[in-house]
């Protein structure tokens, strides 16, 4: 199915997905489409799983499941992506002025990752991302940004830390350190 199909469809955006198989596969086919869309199938087709979707970890009640996890061997580069949920029904950051008690639509950040060990790591974008528009445009360009265009994490947090700026969809870095050193007072 086409990324288009999926979001045309009546159960989209799949959120009974923890009760449901059938939501939770289509969440799985919804992720697979953005990337291969974002990346293309040529560039998608030379891509490896680092791990299968996982929907949730048997002791914990809510964390962002594994939608995504690959990698371009002749890269050495690869992304992971978790959806995000809002259980507590959070405001969302870009519609309150705090940016310390809010809920994100997307957000990532850069990692080490070995791929059979710690002897063979490569560098991997993570993505939280819930099903919302924005967070599909942002994700689509970070993956594009990162794998198609080479951009290494320092560039990325930079340009992540600006949108953030712009936009108020979080917290940028000058916020959380301020929040930090509230929190030492």
């Amino acid at each position: 199915m086409t990324l288009d199909e999926l979001r045309a469809h009546s159960l989209f955006p799949f959120a009974d997905f923890r009760e449901n198989d059938a939501s939770f596969l289509m969440l799985e086919l919804y992720w697979a489409a953005l990337a291969r869309e974002a990346l293309g199938e040529d560039f998608a087709a030379r891509c490896q799983p680092l791990q299968a979707a996982e929907r949730d970890a048997e002791d914990v009640t809510y964390w962002e499941p594994v939608m995504l996890d690959f990698w371009r061997p002749d890269l050495r580069r690869g992304a992971r992506i978790l959806l995000l949920e809002n259980p507590e029904g959070l405001p969302y950051c870009r519609d309150v002025a705090s940016k310390t008690d809010c809920a994100v639509s997307v957000d990532l950040y850069f990692q080490r990752r070995g791929v059979t060990g710690p002897e063979d790591e490569i560098d991997q974008i993570v993505l939280l991302a819930d099903m919302s528009d924005l967070a599909r445009t942002v994700t689509t360009g970070a993956l594009r940004r990162f794998l198609i265009d080479g951009a290494t994490p320092a560039e990325m947090e930079a340009e992540w830390d600006d949108f953030l700026t712009r936009t108020g969809e979080g917290p940028t870095n000058a916020q959380l350190a301020a929040q930090q050193g509230d929190d030492a007072d």
